[in-house]
């Protein structure tokens, strides 16, 4: 009898958790579909199209009733992680390219003047961390999903190490838009158009690093309203505070 009831209660573990990983998925689809179709639609207007927002989703996807439940569980534990996920897939493919446009940079001076600029070396180098650095959270998002995991401290390392890179982009581009502040500046032809590209895309991910900050302070400030703690103190220990209080000892009385 016990090994039936173990069984059964490993199958519905089993059914619950596929559920979870089927709602995360959908949220997500739905997710990137507005993305691509939102952006589908900016890009068709400097080729002359028109921006046509009629077909891109605006409700949330359907749930089936017997899911329900454990989508709004899920989302309101998890509504700020799906936000962070597509932000990071869009850091990760700006440095990428960025990655390439400094990287051809440093050859076409090197090769030609025998030198190169140091704040195309360290947009380089910002660049490398940030396609190194993404993967990992990502893997880390992933693995903290579940209802039952504690995030407030996983929040804080986050943070931590989005605040260097935040501020190596800052610098960045700060420094470069500082020597190239115009086209004209930037000399004529290919090179002059590859260092203004190499500017945008380092404001871009700064920008995009600065939106990430802002969901993770969102959640921050979600976790704690909901009782969860600064310290990273789960709703239980929450609770068990004020009880632990109350049965304090009483103040000795006066002799």
């Amino acid at each position: 009898m016990p090994d039936v009831q173990l069984r059964r209660s490993q199958s519905k573990d089993s059914s619950r958790e596929q559920s979870r990983h089927w709602v995360i998925s959908l949220w997500y689809s739905y997710l990137l579909s507005r993305i691509g179709c939102f952006g589908t639609a900016i890009l068709a207007q400097p080729l002359g199209g028109q921006a046509d927002l009629s077909e891109c989703p605006n409700a949330p996807p359907v749930v089936p009733p017997e899911t329900a439940g454990l989508y709004s569980n899920i989302m309101a534990r998890n509504s700020y992680v799906p936000h962070r996920v597509v932000l990071y897939g869009l850091l990760w493919t700006m440095a990428v390219v960025e990655l390439g446009l400094t990287a051809y940079r440093i050859n076409y001076t090197n090769d030609n003047f025998d030198t190169y600029d140091p704040i195309i070396v360290q947009l380089l180098v910002t660049s490398i961390l940030t396609i190194t650095w993404i993967p990992l959270i990502l893997l880390s998002l992933r693995g903290i999903l579940g209802p039952s995991r504690k995030r407030l401290g996983f929040l804080h390392g986050e943070s931590a190490r989005n605040l260097i890179l935040w501020i190596m982009w800052l610098v960045g581009g700060a420094i470069a838009t500082h020597k190239w502040p115009k086209r004209s500046l930037a000399g004529p032809g290919k090179q002059g158009r590859i260092l203004t590209t190499i500017i945008a895309f380092a404001w871009i991910e700064f920008g995009l690093l600065t939106l990430v900050k802002v969901f993770a302070a969102m959640e921050y400030a979600a976790k704690n309203a909901s009782g969860g703690g600064a310290g990273g103190l789960g709703p239980t220990h929450a609770r068990e505070k004020p009880a632990n209080s109350a049965a304090g000892t009483a103040p000795a009385e006066n002799v």
